[in-house]
Order: C-alpha cells, then sequence, then structure tokens
C-alpha cells in the first residue's frame, strides 16, 4: 500500500517541478548548515490570477545525524510545517532551536523539518487547490512532499510523516490529514484557523460594523501586509469559493447593499465544507493534536472544542495567538515523533 501511494504521488506530479524541488533540497542536504532556505520555479503556484510569481519557497531544519537519515542508518521523521496568514520560513527560524533540542536527545530519532512559505499577495493560500491563489495542496502533496522524501530522508514512509502548521498552517495541516490519511502518521495544529465558515461570518461582521468594505482590487495592487482582516476575507474567498471566470479569480462575497453584511450562501457552504472537523471526528480515526491558548482572541477556545474526540486531543495552554507556539511545537514532536 504505501509503495503504490509513493508511486501514484510521483505519476501526478509534473516531471520537471519534482525534479527541480529534489535537485534544490538535494543541495541541501549536502550543504554544512542546520537550518538553510531554498526555492523552486513552481508551476502550481504560477497557477494564478493574482499574478503572483511561481516560486516555492523552502526551509529546512536538518537533523545533527543527517549523514544517517540520508543513508538509512537511522529511522528519521519527517515534518511538513505550514506558516499562518502572512508567515514565513523565516519567521520559523527560531522554533528552529526547539527542533534542535529535540535533537540533541541520544534517544530520540532525528527529525528533519521542512517549512513551506504559505503566502499569496493576499497573505495566504490556505494550502488548498484554486485557480485564483495557486495549487497549495498540489504542491505539498504532488511536489514536496515527495521530494523531501527523496532528498532529505531517503525510505522515510507515511508512519512516520506528520504535518503540522499554526493559524491558517493549522487549518492546513489539519485538511491535510483529513483529505489525504495515507500520507501522514498524525498531525497537530496550533490555534488553527479551522472553523472557516465561522472565522469568514465573523470577519465579515467586523468589516460591517466598521463600514470597512473589502476592496479586493487594492489588496492585490497593495500586496503589503495592511488591512489585515480585508485580507483574511478576500483570501478565504479565493481559495474556497474562487470565480475563475473575473480577472482575478475573486467572486462577490456579500452584497454590500443588504444590511447587515452576509456571506453569500454558497460561499458560506464551500467554506464550512472546508473544515476539517467532521472527517478527523469520523470513522477514519485520524490522530491529531490541536493546541489552543486561553487567550487567543482570534480563534477562541471554545471555537476548537467541537474538534474534540477519542482520536483529536484538544490540549489548552496559557498565552495567546502566538506566545506558546515554541512550548507546543517541542509537546507536539515529543508526542508524535516517537
Amino acid at each position: 500500500m504505501i509503495a503504490w501511494v509513493a508511486a501514484a504521488l510521483l505519476a501526478a506530479a509534473p516531471l520537471s517541478e519534482l525534479a527541480t524541488a529534489k535537485e534544490a533540497l538535494s543541495r541541501v542536504a549536502k550543504s554544512d548548515a542546520r537550518w538553510s532556505l531554498t526555492q523552486w520555479n513552481s508551476p502550481d503556484l504560477a497557477a494564478n490570477l493574482f499574478g503572483d510569481p511561481g516560486i516555492a519557497r523552502v526551509g529546512v531544519e536538518l537533523p545533527r545525524r543527517e549523514a544517517e537519515c540520508l543513508s538509512g542508518a537511522a529511522k528519521c521523521w519527517l515534518v511538513i510545517f505550514l506558516p499562518g496568514f502572512d508567515g514565513s520560513p523565516d519567521g520559523f527560524a527560531p522554533l528552529a532551536q526547539v527542533v534542535d533540542q529535540l535533537d540533541q536527545r541520544g534517544s530520540a530519532a532525528p527529525i528533519v523539518m521542512v517549512v513551506l512559505d504559505g503566502r499569496t499577495r493576499l497573505g495566504g493560500g490556505w494550502y488548498l487547490d484554486s485557480p485564483a491563489s495557486g495549487k497549495w495542496e498540489s504542491l505539498v502533496m504532488q511536489v514536496l512532499l515527495p521530494a523531501a522524501r527523496d532528498a532529505l530522508a531517503p525510505g522515510t514512509p507515511p508512519e512516520r510523516t506528520l504535518v503540522v502548521g499554526h493559524s491558517m498552517g493549522g487549518f492546513g495541516a489539519l485538511h491535510l490529514l483529513a483529505a489525504h490519511p495515507e500520507s501522514f502518521a498524525a498531525a497537530a495544529g496550533f490555534n488553527p484557523a479551522a472553523r472557516i465558515g465561522l472565522i469568514a461570518q465573523q470577519t465579515l461582521a467586523f468589516l460591517d460594523q466598521r463600514r470597512e468594505f473589502p476592496d479586493a482590487k487594492a489588496r492585490l495592487a497593495e500586496g503589503g501586509e495592511q488591512h489585515f482582516t480585508q485580507r483574511i476575507l478576500l483570501s478565504l474567498g479565493a481559495a474556497l469559493d474562487p470565480d475563475p471566470s473575473s480577472k482575478n479569480g475573486l467572486s462577490t462575497l456579500f452584497e454590500p447593499a443588504v444590511e447587515p453584511w452576509q456571506l453569500a450562501p454558497e460561499a458560506l457552504a464551500a467554506m464550512e465544507r472546508a473544515d476539517p472537523t467532521p472527517v478527523l471526528k469520523g470513522n477514519l480515526k485520524l490522530h491529531a493534536r490541536v493546541y489552543a491558548g486561553k487567550n487567543d482572541k482570534l480563534i477562541p477556545v471554545v471555537e476548537l472544542e467541537p474538534m474534540q474526540s477519542d482520536h483529536v486531543q484538544l490540549i489548552v495552554t496559557n498565552g495567546d495567538h502566538l506566545s506558546h507556539l515554541a512550548a507546543d511545537l517541542k509537546d507536539a514532536l515529543e508526542q508524535l515523533a516517537k
């Protein structure tokens, strides 16, 4: 089964991009640096209507025993880390210390950490395939994951592969586990933006209260980190309810003449379908750890409580949306990468 899945993933990937990704990651594996950044041209990401360049940017944290991972002498773990909205591999660099601390335990299996830059012109593609924001899910599953298994930790099976992420990346990690259960052992979401429909409704209500119309044309032209709330809503629409017939791929999410503003029914339905909660709590028995900060105002604990089940554990920690990420990552890796 494992061999068949790996073969299917390789067959589905564009050969040129997969080969380019392997080459880029192989250079990282041969370097002397523990933490490295690399990139390659990605047709998957170039397939967007935003006008974003198709560049896949990746950070890699290698274990001290990377030579044993490459030779197969050690049973290593491969971990895909997905940053949050506006997040990048550069922001992960301080968290690399967590991986290094775990790596120093003599009895621990080496961990190879691969961090994908998930940003778009609007702030993030939510790690989903979209004609508007790009084919992020395809990039992860058909290019990054098989390339990392080949170049950084050859022979690492799904049983020693994790996908983890923060906020938008937490949604991405839980979604990928639910959509591709054969590819991962487990997932961890740190303050995950998993309840997509609820987040979109709350975001639109906030904008309505301030009478702040989400100007897609201006935000795309601006391309910066201003107007966070507008960009959250627009990026959700681009990823989950795109309109390929429009110039920028964005659909009309609500009728501004109707008050209070409400998401269009088709947009809300698309976002609610993306919530990974039903699958994670269903019969597949997928193991996930969900971390929530009790002082998080962006994604309150109460919004994540419905995810709890016999195999989805909710861990409430001190802190807000960002302050406990390092401690949560350390706990997740200690519990999952055994």
